[in-house]
C-alpha cells in the first residue's frame, strides 16, 4: 500500500520526527531492507553502516545542516539508529552501481502531446520488492504557499516527484567502472530531494546537480510545467546534459551523454537497458503524437520477459537481483498532479494524487 503523509512543520526536526512517529512501521521495513540489501551485497554489517553514516552525517553537518536534522528527527520520531538512516540516505553511492538496472522513464512535450492537458513525465520505478511495505507519497509544506510532493521509500528523503512550481523530477540507475570511491558530494537522494524544494526550473536543476561532485551515477530527468525536458546524468565524471529532441526524452540505465574512456557496466552487462530505451522510444514518436494512454500503455509493457519495462523478476535466486516494478508513475507538471499504481501497473490502476491541493 503507498502511505501518504503530509509535513507543515517548518523546522527541519519537527518535520522528520512528524514523520517518523506516523509512519514508524513504514521506516523500520526501509531499515529492515536496506541492511538485509547492504549485507547481501557488499557485506556490510551493523558497525560498517554506523561508519558510514558518520561520514554521510559528517558532510551534511557542514553543508546542509538543515538536512542533517531531518534525517535525524525521522530517526528520532521512528525510534531507529540515525547512523544508520543515514547511511541509508547514501544507498545509491553504497550500492554504487550494484545489482541489476532499474526503472524506465519518458518525457513528451505539450505539442506531443494529443490530450493538450500539458507535458508528461513518467515511468516505472523499479525496486528490490522489499521495499514494497515502504512506499509513501510524502508532501512537505514550505509554510510560505509552496509544497513539494515526493514518491519514496520511508526514510530516504527524495525520489520521484512534482513541485508547487510545475518542476517534475524522475530518474533511472547508471554505472561505470569509476562508481565507488570514497563519498564525494551530497548523496544522489539528497540532490533529488533538493530539486524539488528548491528549483522551479530544469536550468535551477542543472545549476545544483552541476555544484556537486558524486561517487555513483545516476540520470536525474526533469520536465517543467511549459515542457522543457532535460536529463542530467551524473557520475564520478561530472555531469552530462540531455536536452528534449522532437518534442520527447527517454531514458533507461546506460549513458546517452558519453562517458569518455570509463565503461559503461550496464550497457556491458545489461542489453535489456538498450531494448527498452527502444520500446519506450517507439512510443513517443509515433507520427500522429502521443496519448497518455499510450504512455500507461508502454509501462505495462512485458515485451523484455522479466527485465521488461513492466518489471517482475521478484523470485530471482539471488537475493540482490530481486526486482519488480514497486509503482508506475504519471505526473503532469502544468497540472501539479501525479497519478500512481500500487504495484506493477499491468494489475494496478493508476490513481490521480493533486498534492496541495493543487
Amino acid at each position: 500500500m503507498i502511505l501518504q503523509h503530509e509535513s507543515f512543520e517548518t523546522d527541519p526536526f519537527a518535520r522528520g520526527r512528524g514523520f517518523g512517529a506516523a509512519l514508524r512501521g513504514a521506516v523500520e521495513n526501509t531499515v529492515s531492507a536496506y541492511r538485509r540489501l547492504f549485507h547481501e551485497m557488499h557485506g556490510l554489517g551493523e558497525d560498517d553502516l554506523g561508519l558510514l553514516g558518520d561520514v554521510v552525517g559528517g558532510m551534511l553537518e557542514a553543508r546542509r545542516p538543515d538536512v542533517l536534522a531531518e534525517i535525524r528527527g525521522i530517526a528520532d520520531g521512528a525510534s531507529v539508529d540515525p547512523r544508520t538512516l543515514l547511511a541509508i540516505n547514501a544507498r545509491t553511492e553504497i550500492f554504487a552501481g550494484g545489482g541489476a538496472p532499474e526503472c524506465s522513464v519518458l518525457g513528451v512535450v505539450a505539442e506531443r502531446m494529443r490530450d493538450e492537458r500539458g507535458p508528461v513525465l513518467a515511468q516505472n520505478w523499479d525496486w528490490h520488492p522489499s521495499a514494497e511495505g515502504s512506499l509513501v507519497l510524502w508532501t512537505v509544506h514550505d509554510g510560505r504557499g509552496g509544497w513539494l510532493a515526493t514518491l519514496t521509500e520511508a526514510g530516504i528523503l527524495g525520489k520521484i516527484g512534482v513541485n508547487s512550481r510545475g518542476l517534475a523530477v524522475c530518474l533511472n540507475i547508471l554505472a561505470m567502472t569509476e562508481d565507488g570511491g570514497p563519498f564525494a558530494g551530497l548523496p544522489v537522494h539528497v540532490v533529488l530531494r533538493l530539486v524539488l524544494a528548491e528549483c522551479a526550473t530544469p536550468d535551477d536543476a542543472q545549476r545544483l546537480a552541476e555544484g556537486e561532485r558524486y561517487s555513483a551515477s545516476t540520470a536525474i530527468t526533469v520536465a517543467s510545467e511549459d515542457g522543457e525536458l532535460r536529463t542530467l546524468e551524473v557520475s564520478p565524471r561530472g555531469v552530462g546534459v540531455l536536452r528534449g529532441r522532437a518534442g520527447a526524452l527517454c531514458h533507461t540505465n546506460h549513458f546517452l551523454a558519453g562517458i569518455g574512456d570509463a565503461v559503461d557496466t550496464i550497457a556491458r552487462d545489461w542489453p535489456g537497458s538498450a531494448k527498452r530505451l527502444d520500446e519506450v522510444g517507439e512510443t513517443v514518436a509515433a507520427p500522429d503524437g502521443v496519448t497518455v494512454d499510450a504512455v500507461k500503455d508502454v509501462l505495462r509493457s512485458h515485451r523484455g520477459g522479466a527485465s521488461s519495462v513492466c518489471n517482475h523478476d521478484p523470485d530471482n535466486p539471488v537475493y540482490a537481483d530481486r526486482q519488480q516494478t514497486m509503482a508506475s508513475v504519471v505526473i503532469r507538471p502544468r497540472e501539479r498532479s501525479i497519478e500512481i499504481t500500487d504495484g506493477p501497473p499491468c494489475g494496478a490502476p493508476y490513481v490521480l494524487y493533486r498534492p496541495g491541493g493543487a
